[in-house]
């Protein structure tokens, strides 16, 4: 059933112009019906809008519409015998409570977690997630441990610019003889530590861009990551996966041994 408290478009047009169109003052009955109408529609239709989230959650619902997979389950004889996604990285829980398992309390914990999940959604207009994906060929800088600060330094010194700007932060703060953590405190943004030195240090001795970053568990990579032809400089148009692997080598070998 439609709102009664919604004025319908005629209503409005009607409203507006009772007093426009007519060459007498409203007075009696159709003074009160414009009134009435007026503080009807600022209740409602000309209201401000209370929540500045509003417009996202219909954004966001059309992007989860957008990215929600299609999955076919198949069942044979009563059983599911196979199950196809059009996203392969979607899992299958499958929840037998006729043959129970090991894993049977794991599923009910899951689903708990996902319905917790979607009533704070439901309750917070706000709350959202996103996430991203950066592929590309390097190493995990992580694998990298127990580096000597004088291999640190002798790292920043193949980048005098950067190696001068993080000497200045480090006065910034204070820090007269500074340890490796010291210094990996310096990406204040994110967070990524040795990755950042590394892309930093190469992208101004050897003008070569790569990238600093991390995965869900917490461990940090360079990589350098591929890019539309027009998108490249110069410099870059040319390079080969040999020449990715040289950089790589040569710069990392600065810090490790290993």
């Amino acid at each position: 059933m439609p709102d009664r408290k919604v004025l319908s478009r005629s209503c409005i047009r009607d409203t507006f112009l009772a007093k426009k169109n007519g060459a007498y003052r409203l007075s009696g009955l159709a003074l009160s019906l414009y009134v009435a109408n007026i503080r009807r529609l600022r209740s409602t239709q000309l209201s401000p809008c209370k929540e500045s989230a509003q417009p996202l959650r219909y954004l966001r619902l059309a992007e989860q519409k957008k990215a929600a997979p299609e999955l076919i389950i198949v069942l044979r004889g009563g059983r599911i015998d196979e199950v196809q996604s059009t996203n392969p990285y979607v899992k299958a829980y499958v929840a037998d409570y006729d043959h129970p398992s090991d894993s049977l309390n794991e599923i009910e914990e899951i689903a708990a977690h996902l319905h917790m999940q979607r009533s704070i959604l439901q309750r917070s207009e706000l709350m959202g997630f996103k996430t991203w994906h950066n592929y590309g060929y390097g190493i995990c800088v992580s694998d990298i441990v127990d580096v000597p600060v004088e291999r640190l330094v002798l790292l920043l010194e193949h980048a005098p610019v950067f190696h001068q700007e993080v000497n200045d932060w480090l006065a910034e703060q204070g820090i007269e003889n500074p340890a490796f953590e010291d210094y990996m405190a310096y990406d204040e943004d994110y967070m990524l530590g040795l990755s950042t030195f590394l892309t930093r240090v190469i992208e101004e001795a050897e003008h070569v861009c790569f990238t600093a970053c991390d995965d869900f568990n917490g461990n940090d990579y360079l990589i350098y990551m591929p890019s539309y032809p027009w998108e490249l400089p110069e410099n870059e148009r040319s390079l080969t996966e040999e020449r990715i692997e040289e950089v790589l080598r040569k710069y990392v070998s600065i810090i490790t041994d290993d």
